[in-house]
C-alpha cells in the first residue's frame, strides 16, 4: 500500500512566520547600532569629501572670485559650455581615456600576478609584501621627485640602463610620444600595491578544497586559474576596476611637477588648474617659485649627502 505523502509540513513551512514586537525592536536596535558605528566614517566623508564636492558645484554657477568681497554673479552654466567648447578639454579627455585604456589592464593583470605569487609559498612572503606595497604609502611628493630624477636624459636610471645595452635613449618627459607612458609607469608603480593586497584578500578567501579538488580531476594550474581562480575572484576585479579609472581624473602632481606649467594641460585636473587663473595671475609665478624652490632643495639635500 503506497503511503500518502504529508503536505501537512510543507503548508505550514509556506505560512509567514509572526514575529513578536520585541523581536523587530532588537532588528531595528542592531540595524541602528551598526549605522551608529558607521557615523564617524559618514561625517569624515560629509566634511572632506561630499561637502566640498557639493560647494565646488555650487561656486561653479557663479563668476566666483575670492579677491572680490562682495556678491558673486550668478551666471549658471557659463562655466560648462565655454570648457565643452575648449578644444584643450576635449584633448585632455582624450588622453586621459588613453590613459584609462592602458593603465587600468596593466594595473589589473599585474597585481593579479604579483598575488598569485605571493599566496604561492614563496620565501620572505613578508619583506616581498613590504616592497610592493611600500610605494602606496611613501608620500606622493617625495616619489615623484625620485622618479623625475630617475627619468632625466642625461643622469637618469632609465637613460643609464639602455646606454648599457647600447640603445638609444628616450627623452621620457621631453618627448609628447613618451610622457604619457612615463606617468602611466609611475601611477603602475605607485597604485599597485594595494590592488596586490586587494586580490590576496580575495585568494584567501577562495577554499583550498575546491583546488584539491580540481587537481584531483585531472586540472593544471592554468585550468584552475581559469575555471575556478578567477571567477571566484569577480568581486575583486569589479573593485580594481572601478577605482583605476579614477586615478587619471586626479592626476595631478606628476604633469605639474614634471613639466611646464602651459604645456602640461593633457589631464582634466591640470587643465582645470590651469584654467582656473589668467595667465597675467600671480598665481601660476608663485606655482614656479614653490616648484624651483622644491627642486633646488631637493637637489641641496642630495648635493649634500654625496659631499659628506
Amino acid at each position: 500500500m503506497a503511503m500518502e505523502p504529508d503536505f501537512s509540513v510543507t503548508i505550514q513551512s509556506k505560512k509567514k512566520v509572526r514575529h513578536s514586537r520585541l523581536w523587530y525592536i532588537r532588528r531595528w536596535f542592531a540595524t541602528g547600532q551598526a549605522y551608529f558605528y558607521l557615523l564617524p566614517a559618514f561625517i569624515v566623508l560629509a566634511l572632506f569629501s561630499y561637502g566640498p564636492a557639493a560647494f565646488v558645484f555650487y561656486m561653479s554657477l557663479f563668476k566666483w572670485s575670492f579677491l572680490n568681497q562682495g556678491t558673486q554673479p550668478f551666471i549658471g552654466l557659463t562655466n560648462y559650455v565655454y570648457l565643452f567648447h575648449s578644444s584643450t578639454f576635449w584633448h585632455a579627455l582624450q588622453t586621459t581615456l588613453l590613459y584609462v585604456v592602458i593603465s587600468v589592464p596593466l594595473q589589473l593583470f599585474l597585481a593579479l600576478f604579483l598575488a598569485l605569487c605571493l599566496m604561492s609559498g614563496i620565501r620572505a612572503k613578508a619583506f616581498w609584501r613590504l616592497i610592493i606595497f611600500s610605494p602606496f604609502i611613501t608620500p606622493l611628493v617625495a616619489t615623484t621627485a625620485i622618479w623625475y630624477w630617475m627619468f632625466d636624459p642625461y643622469h637618469g636610471l632609465f637613460d643609464g640602463l639602455l646606454r648599457l645595452l647600447h640603445m638609444r635613449t628616450i627623452d621620457w618627459l621631453g618627448d609628447p610620444h613618451w610622457i604619457l607612458l612615463s606617468i602611466i609607469l609611475y601611477t603602475t608603480w605607485k597604485s599597485a600595491g594595494f590592488s596586490v593586497v586587494l586580490f590576496m584578500a580575495g585568494l584567501g578567501n577562495i577554499p583550498p578544497d575546491v583546488r584539491e579538488a580540481a587537481r584531483v580531476d585531472g586540472a593544471n594550474s592554468w585550468q584552475i586559474l581559469r575555471w575556478i581562480t578567477w571567477p571566484l575572484l569577480t568581486p575583486i576585479t569589479l573593485v580594481v576596476m572601478l577605482l583605476g579609472p579614477s586615478r587619471p581624473l586626479r592626476c595631478f602632481s606628476q604633469p605639474s611637477c614634471w613639466l611646464d606649467p602651459w604645456e602640461v594641460q593633457a589631464m582634466p585636473p591640470t587643465h582645470w588648474a590651469f584654467i582656473s587663473f589668467p595667465r597675467d595671475s600671480l598665481a601660476i609665478p608663485m606655482m614656479d617659485v614653490a616648484r624651483l624652490s622644491r627642486w633646488s632643495y631637493l637637489s641641496w639635500c642630495s648635493s649634500f649627502q654625496l659631499c659628506n
